[in-house]
């Protein structure tokens, strides 16, 4: 069989691995079908954490356009005429639906947002969680066996670390303080100041000398804010990560805060449990599919309710472990194995 793969969507500045983790799980599926041919299409470089497999090759095509005439010529010639050059069974696609002349996989990742046109025209669609497939069937009316949940991988850098490669991380960020990380991609305003009032409400409680990480810079506006706020020398905005830095960076946290804008719940749970880190979220059906009661939840409509979950978890240590080994036993059943016999049903599912 010859399998198809338009990666040109996940080629990005950040060059993350985990922006899409089923990537990663197609190079591992190539690596296990040796009598299967993989063709990656791609119109920029792959990163180098990919490996060289006999049966995987890369086509590079020019960039062009993602919309006006470069774009449709794209979608509706050049990978079409690629397709038929290297006379694929199946094409695997992120994101985008195209007019190909064999059956399509459609791979979506929990932050995106579907339309009516790729639904309907996909083959086959593939979510990562059961959340995801209710929600299509609820908006779109979407068959149910349309919809297959391949359970995503997190990248093997998110895993846990012990004290001095802590300490290290901890030296580097919040002056070797322990910290609380807010993994959200995006803050808005609303969400900037709760999460603002939260940490107050630890900070005041408990006068520790803990820290709060937020991997999402606010804008302009919003820094200005801080400029009042007592505990602005407590707040770290680190500058671009790079993929290991940013599992370092939850690896060492005291735990890992979910926002109610967090736009990929259900993977930076399981990011976090990967890390032996417990999480405290605002509650959101994705990270209780996962997580139930190994997560602490609190109420995304209560100011002080993320400040509250703080004050628990620090106060009670035993709660913390009970947590951190519950979140471990969960994301051990997230493997690239299991990940690789779903997506392979897939494959199987759309040629036949």
């Amino acid at each position: 069989m010859i399998i198809a793969v338009d990666a040109s969507p996940l080629i990005n500045k950040e060059n993350k691995r985990d922006k899409y983790p089923l990537l990663d799980t197609i190079f591992f599926l190539a690596a296990k079908k040796p009598a299967h041919q993989f063709i990656i299409i791609t119109d920029g470089q792959l990163p180098e954490v990919f490996p060289a497999l006999a049966n995987v090759e890369i086509i590079t095509h020019d960039a062009l356009a993602k919309k006006g005439i470069l774009g449709h010529y794209w979608s509706g010639v050049k990978l079409k005429t690629i397709i038929r050059k290297i006379k694929a069974d199946v094409l695997i696609s992120f994101e985008k639906i195209y007019s190909v002349p064999v059956p399509q996989l459609l791979i979506s990742d929990e932050s995106k947002k579907w339309n009516k046109r790729a639904i309907n025209k996909a083959d086959l669609l593939i979510v990562n969680s059961a959340v995801q497939k209710k929600q299509l069937i609820e908006k779109f009316d979407v068959a149910a066996e349309k919809i297959e949940v391949v359970p995503p991988v997190v990248a093997q850098s998110y895993k846990k670390i012990q004290g001095a490669e802590k300490d290290s991380v901890k030296a580097g960020y919040t002056e070797g303080r322990e910290f609380f990380i807010c993994t959200t991609d995006k803050l808005d305003e609303k969400s900037f100041l709760k999460q603002l009032k939260s940490f107050s409400h630890f900070k005041k409680r408990l006068q520790s000398s803990m820290k709060l990480v937020l991997l999402a810079k606010p804008g302009a506006k919003l820094i200005h804010q801080l400029t009042s706020y007592k505990y602005r020398n407590d707040l770290v905005f680190p500058e671009q990560l790079s993929e290991a830095e940013e599992a370092a960076l939850i690896a060492s946290s005291y735990a890992v805060i979910i926002e109610a804008t967090e736009s990929r719940p259900f993977i930076n749970t399981l990011k976090a449990m990967k890390c032996n880190v417990p999480v405290i979220s605002t509650k959101n059906s994705a990270t209780n599919e996962l997580a139930g009661d190994a997560v602490l939840f609190a109420e995304a409509t209560s100011e002080k309710g993320v400040g509250e979950k703080m004050i628990q978890l620090y106060t009670d240590e035993s709660l913390r472990g009970r947590l951190i080994n519950k979140g471990a036993g969960i994301a051990d059943g997230f493997t690239q194995q299991k990940a690789m016999d779903c997506l392979w049903n897939c494959i199987n599912r759309a040629v036949k």
